[in-house]
């Protein structure tokens, strides 16, 4: 391999968030490369970027500890931070508040690019609190508060409803962004008012931000009224207000209006999104037939589209055809990700063949894929529909160990182990039981519904145990 046309193929990888083909390469390099070129941070932080694209944390932490400390620039840090920030199912936020904190450990300079990666995820995570606290350390620095940086904190806290606080961060800005802001607030904690508070702002003539429009059509869908949320569609037709109303159609199965809205964006002369095929995808049974008709668009599937697909497909009580989808996905030049692995397992779980479910966990294992709880936790289900507890809490105990923390569903597929037992184990399901509230995880009504069954349906019934 050329050194050039290695260099060339490793940017390419990495622009495209392909994690393993990008670090494939590096080692390639390194056998056609001086080494004073791997001492430099760039070539380690264009594989990290692979990891940012891809908004996969644990490959980007992994490749991280790799990088020699004597290569590391503060880019690694910012790229580090932004990508644990993106990635809300790793922790987001906490993840890149720790990150940031060894970046000051190693006397590495901060920026605002820094904190406004961390605000970003605060944001997307919907922590006003926290939010609050980083900006206000970024101005205790005497660090420029950028627009961004403000409009994150604002964002945060309208993702809470907090309209007032988002306005305050605002202050100084357009009254067409705050307003934009109030909007988003209501959409949130009173969807059925956001409508009415666009209508109220159209009556000013003054100026309307799109996403104000885009809050009120996503309220419209998330109260699956369709029908109000494409008449506003007609008067913001953007492709993401396109892709809210066509994912919002696709979940109450309304698949032959989806498919017009994909028509008319075609006919609008709007760009099709990938995200809007993930939306549809992700619900419609005509998943793997929709992968197909995506290359007549001239869109090539990402991870993402066969993630959504794969998934969509899973659900259906299809988990093999789910799996060929999988493995097909590198004769595309793409890499499974966790995220498509877990949706297959999940759907052998709910058909309760736990061989095929932990080869796959395997299979993950070998790709150097980090099992999440979610993954855990539908394996666990997988025994747990057999009746077979020990099995369930031996992945448990493999939880622990990965330093993962159950959560209500695990617990509640335990107890659903105990309930399907033959016999029913009665005693080890209250012992669970107060281990769960030991552990500060809140049942929920399916828990106390699958406790009650195993407690009064068994052989010995009789009164839990306070």
């Amino acid at each position: 391999m050329a050194a050039k046309e290695g260099l060339q193929r490793l940017l390419a990888a990495s622009e495209a968030g392909r994690v393993l083909e990008a670090q494939q390469i590096f080692h390639e390099l390194q056998g056609h490369l001086p080494g004073k070129r791997f001492v430099q941070p760039f070539l380690w932080n264009v594989v990290l970027k692979a990891s940012v694209k891809a908004k996969d944390w644990p490959s980007a932490e992994a490749w991280f500890r790799q990088i020699p400390a004597r290569s590391r620039s503060p880019r690694s840090y910012g790229k580090l931070i932004n990508c644990a920030a993106q990635d809300l199912r790793a922790g987001g936020p906490k993840q890149a508040e720790a990150v940031l904190r060894q970046a000051e450990r190693a006397c590495v300079t901060l920026d605002a690019f820094f904190y406004g990666a961390l605000l970003d995820g605060c944001a997307a995570a919907g922590e006003p609190g926290r939010a609050t606290a980083w900006m206000q350390r970024l101005q205790a620095h005497q660090l420029y508060s950028s627009v961004r940086a403000l409009t994150a904190v604002a964002r945060s806290c309208a993702a809470q409803g907090e309209a007032e606080e988002a306005t305050a961060w605002m202050e100084g800005t357009e009254e067409e962004d705050k307003s934009m802001l109030r909007l988003q607030a209501t959409a949130i904690v009173a969807p059925d008012e956001a409508v009415q508070e666009l209508q109220k702002m159209q009556q000013t003539g003054r100026n309307i931000h799109e996403h104000s429009y885009g809050a009120a059509i996503r309220a419209l869908a998330q109260q699956s009224d369709t029908q109000g949320a494409r008449q506003l569609l007609r008067q913001k037709p953007t492709p993401h207000n396109f892709t809210t109303v066509i994912g919002a159609c696709a979940k109450r199965k309304e698949f032959r209006v989806a498919i017009l809205l994909l028509a008319e964006m075609l006919e609008a002369g709007l760009e099709m999104e990938l995200c809007t095929w993930a939306a549809l995808l992700s619900q419609t049974p005509l998943a793997v037939r929709w992968v197909e008709d995506m290359r007549h668009y001239q869109l090539q599937p990402d991870e993402v589209i066969y993630g959504a697909a794969i998934a969509a497909v899973a659900r259906t009580k299809e988990a093999d055809e789910a799996l060929k989808m999988l493995h097909s996905m590198r004769s595309e030049q793409l890499v499974p990700n966790a995220v498509a692995y877990t949706a297959v397992i999940a759907g052998y779980a709910r058909q309760a063949k736990v061989t095929e479910a932990e080869l796959l966990l395997g299979e993950m294992q070998q790709e150097s894929l980090a099992a999440d709880e979610v993954t855990y936790s539908a394996l666990v289900g997988a025994y747990a529909r057999r009746g077979d507890l020990e099995n369930s809490k031996r992945l448990v105990s493999d939880m622990a160990l990965s330093k993962l923390r159950p959560n209500v569903v695990t617990w509640t597929a335990l107890l659903t182990a105990c309930a399907v037992a033959k016999p029913k184990k009665r005693e080890e399901s209250q012992r669970i039981f107060r281990q769960m509230v030991r552990c500060n995880v809140m049942p929920n009504e399916t828990t106390l519904k699958t406790l009650t069954w195993v407690s009064w349906h068994s052989d010995d019934p009789g009164p839990i145990d306070g």
